[in-house]
């Protein structure tokens, strides 16, 4: 009976303090098992110690360490006005400063401490409230009150500090942080550091930022769907100092403070987030509440993780300035899409993809499906195209939203629904943990589309072969037919974007790029970027992001990650960044800013990947561009020492990749030999890497420095030897690669040599994309020296030629799911080829087989 009582005024007063609109808001965000909590000292103070009492807050520990003090003092006959004025200290941070530099009894000390934050006893309220999931929970508390509530809630706890590493604890439950250390199991020496007490060790902004935690924080409240402050005190740490100026941020914080304080009080907190003045027993009814309704809920939650495609129900006038905005800068709304995909007379506006159809058509029949392209070719407007047109047939589309901590609730929820829900996971290597958890644990009511990079693709190969993909069905995207040209070729011409080459013929409008080139979209798009007029439209834009060193900063590390990649997510790009303007209103609000990207609700895209390589290699100063980059790679390099993030780990070895380095400064020899000379300094151990070695060699060949690359890859030849199970499969395939170019320099038995040499590698190189790439230049070999050739070398070039036709025509790369995305190129390849064969078959003198 008074437990009900007392729950009923707990209710009551819950709202006459807080508003209907909020308490709904409040509850429902909480609800989600995705809100974080921020634990003050007001949360434990009803607790009970081992000593009988409740734990103190700071001042009346102050006065306690302050008497020890004066105690010790009194027995060694101090002055007694000294005394006096010492037992009187009530800060914290003095008090205990002066104790551990003045008084000889730290064995004391920590034993005040743990009478005083020992707890044995919690209230129900305090069960109540960690009776709920949380998705993290941070305290400033040294106690173990959270701890124990959780217990007596039937739950696990990993209750970690700062010293803890985040990355080793990414499955743990219920994990609680002290950020100002815990005194369980804690001893004297912890004293000066472990345990934030002194001026000297209390936390300070700079500890926190430079921890290993202040990334997985910036993580979490970017994710969480609330961030919750219980019994907060100013005191506990100074919140300015950590959080952000950003509205997506503030729209999602509550202040749960003492009841009775004032809206003066809290002005300072209201700064921050919505402030309501209705205690932690209040709370803790709010919190049961959830806990009581979610019982009863049956239906699909709130989905955190994903975001559902709404396809507008308003007819949009496309206009030639929304085209231009569109192709040049890759500025499109989902309205648009949605218009060009409700009609099919929309050449003018957009390259109607016929790979599309195909997709859907396979989706139709219950397929999943597996997208693939390099940099800028389509992929992502091609799955808004689908997520539009799809959901005009009655799919439910959602959209990966990388957070980390609900996909599976998320796919479970959505499992109960009874509509067909098909998940478009974007750049699916990135995230190939929850991928996983799609593809084997999602319901027959949900269908998958994946899309990725094909660098991404074959680093994930192998996952892929772990599971079951017998449902998926692959595409290529990166090549466009010659309709698709021409569609290309069109919009163009309608926008009057050729400029002086308006008057000339399609092949000529393309006459500056290769074979390959021409049929690339990203390709297509560089061309014209490369235009004057719209060079200088680019820089006017850009020019107002770029003022500031930090908006610099902040917008290069943007473009630089979606170049590479990896989601844009605001922790990562601060990382990159190395400033926190991209948590700014101010830097989010600039009008340079918001021309180049959407920012919005704390999600990052940019235009176009197009657009942010073309920016990079064109708008910023390549001496600017390199001294980033080795600025950006020695501060992840040093964060990563303690952090051991696997993220981390992959940008700075995409960083190290010259397929990356090329597309962020092409054709800058100087530049890119300074990166790799400099690099190897700022991260020593990479001179006993093979795979560094590698892509210095790679980084010599473009510009014909045969020599240099030759000795390079012997040096990786060298190292690898020297480890264990070492594959030097890498370092092969750019060892026949230089073989190849090497021997198109020569004539003669020089030539063959070094095509010999070249072909004995492609014998033993694993049969997938990477060998097919060399195999390209058996083509130029044929055209430049094959002639200059002896009788016996043209036979072994020529069975050479027939056995790569036979290799890439078996069933590993004709049916295997993992070779299937090369499959349209690996055809063109194989066709070449055989006419080579046919060729030298025809032009054989008559009676010679």
């Amino acid at each position: 009976m008074d437990a009900m009582l007392n729950s009923l005024k707990l209710a009551n007063s819950a709202n006459e303090l807080i508003s209907d609109e909020t308490y709904e808001r409040l509850k429902r965000l909480i609800s989600t098992g995705n809100a974080i909590v921020f634990v003050g000292a007001g949360f434990s103070k009803e607790s009970i110690n081992i000593i009988g009492s409740t734990p103190p807050l700071a001042k009346d520990l102050a006065l306690q360490i302050s008497n020890k003090s004066a105690n010790y003092l009194k027995e060694i006959g101090a002055d007694s006005h000294y005394i006096e004025e010492i037992k009187q200290c009530d800060d914290l941070m003095v008090a205990s400063d002066f104790f551990l530099n003045n008084i000889p009894q730290k064995d004391e000390l920590l034993q005040l401490l743990k009478d005083n934050y020992t707890i044995k006893d919690v209230t129900q309220e305090q069960i109540d409230i960690f009776s709920m999931k949380w998705r993290r929970i941070y305290t400033t508390n040294y106690d173990n009150a959270i701890e124990l509530s959780l217990i007596k809630s039937g739950k696990s706890v990993t209750p970690l500090t700062l010293e803890d590493a985040p990355n080793q604890y990414k499955s743990a439950e219920d994990i609680c942080l002290h950020i100002n250390g815990r005194i369980e199991r804690s001893k004297e020496s912890d004293l000066d550091s472990a345990i934030k007490l002194t001026t000297s060790s209390y936390l300070s902004p700079e500890q926190f930022l430079t921890s290993s935690w202040y990334r997985q924080f910036k993580a979490d409240i970017d994710n969480a769907s609330a961030i919750v402050f219980l019994g907060y005190s100013m005191y506990d740490i100074d919140i300015q100092k950590i959080f952000f100026n950003d509205s997506s941020i503030k729209s999602k914080t509550f202040f749960i403070t003492r009841e009775g304080t004032t809206k003066f009080q809290n002005y300072k907190l209201a700064m921050f987030g919505e402030v309501i003045n209705i205690g932690v027993n209040a709370f803790s009814h709010i919190a049961a509440k959830c806990i009581e309704e979610s019982h009863q809920d049956k239906e699909v939650g709130l989905i955190n993780s994903l975001e559902l495609y709404i396809p507008g129900e308003e007819h949009d006038e496309i206009r030639d300035n929304d085209i231009a905005n569109f192709m040049i800068f890759g500025k499109v709304s989902d309205r648009y899409i949605d218009e060009v995909t409700l009609n099919d007379n929309m050449h003018d506006k957009i390259i109607l993809r016929e790979e599309v159809s195909k997709i859907i058509e396979h989706i139709e029949t219950d397929n999943d499906i597996l997208i693939a392209s390099d940099l800028g070719n389509g992929k992502s407007i091609m799955t808004r195209m689908l997520m539009s047109k799809l959901s005009r047939k009655g799919y439910l589309c959602f959209y990966y939203l990388y957070n980390e901590f609900s996909f599976s609730k998320d796919i479970e929820r959505l499992s109960k629904l009874g509509q067909k829900i098909i998940i478009f996971i974007d750049d699916y290597s990135n995230c190939i943990d929850d991928t996983r958890y799609a593809i084997e644990n999602r319901k027959d009511n949900i269908q998958l589309v994946l899309t990725t990079r094909h660098f991404g693709y074959e680093n994930t190969k192998q996952h892929l072969l772990t599971m079951d993909m017998s449902s998926f069905k692959t595409h290529s995207v990166d090549y466009l037919s010659d309709s698709e040209v021409d569609n290309f070729v069109h919009i163009v011409d309608h926008l009057g974007g050729w400029g002086e080459k308006a008057g000339l013929s399609r092949h000529e409008k393309l006459s500056e790029l290769d074979e390959n080139a021409r049929s690339q979209l990203s390709f297509l798009l560089l061309s014209i970027l490369k235009s004057e007029a719209i060079q200088s439209r680019i820089r006017e834009i850009s020019n107002l992001a770029l003022n500031d060193k930090e908006y610099k900063e902040t917008v290069f590390a943007i473009l630089l990650l979606d170049v590479i990649g990896l989601p844009l997510v605001r922790s990562l790009i601060s990382d990159v960044a190395v400033n926190e303007k991209i948590y700014s209103a101010e830097f989010t609000e600039n009008e340079g800013v918001k021309n180049l990207f959407i920012i919005n609700n704390g999600m990052v895209k940019t235009k176009s990947s197009t657009l942010s390589r073309f920016l990079i290699a064109n708008i910023f100063e390549h001496k600017y561009v390199v001294n980033q980059l080795l600025k950006v790679i020695e501060h992840l390099y040093v964060i990563n020492k303690d952090a051991k993030d696997h993220r981390l780990q992959t940008l700075i070895t995409s960083l190290l990749r010259f397929s990356i380095i090329e597309k962020l400064l092409p054709q800058r020899r100087v530049e890119i030999n300074y990166f790799y000379e400099k690099v190897k300094h700022i991260i020593p151990n990479l001179i006993n890497d093979p795979h560094f070695w590698v892509q210095y060699a790679m980084s010599m060949i473009p510009f014909k420095d045969y020599p240099s690359a030759d000795r390079y890859l012997a040096t990786a030849y060298s190292l690898a030897a020297r480890k264990d199970n070492y594959h030097t499969k890498n370092i092969d395939t750019q060892r026949a690669r230089l073989h190849l170019l090497v021997s198109l320099t020569k004539t003669g038995n020089e030539a063959y040599l070094e095509f010999e040499a070249g072909d004995n590698l492609i014998r033993i190189i694993p049969n997938d994309i990477y060998k097919y790439r060399q195999v390209l230049r058996y083509r130029d070999i044929y055209e430049k020296v094959y002639p200059t050739f002896n009788a016996k070398q043209k036979v072994f070039y020529e069975h050479a030629v027939k056995r790569i036709i036979k290799e890439s025509e078996s069933p590993e790369l004709v049916e295997d799911l993992t070779y299937k995305i090369g499959v349209n190129w690996l055809d063109k390849l194989r066709g070449n080829l055989k006419l080579i064969v046919e060729n030298i078959q025809e032009n054989r003198p008559k009676g010679k087989k």
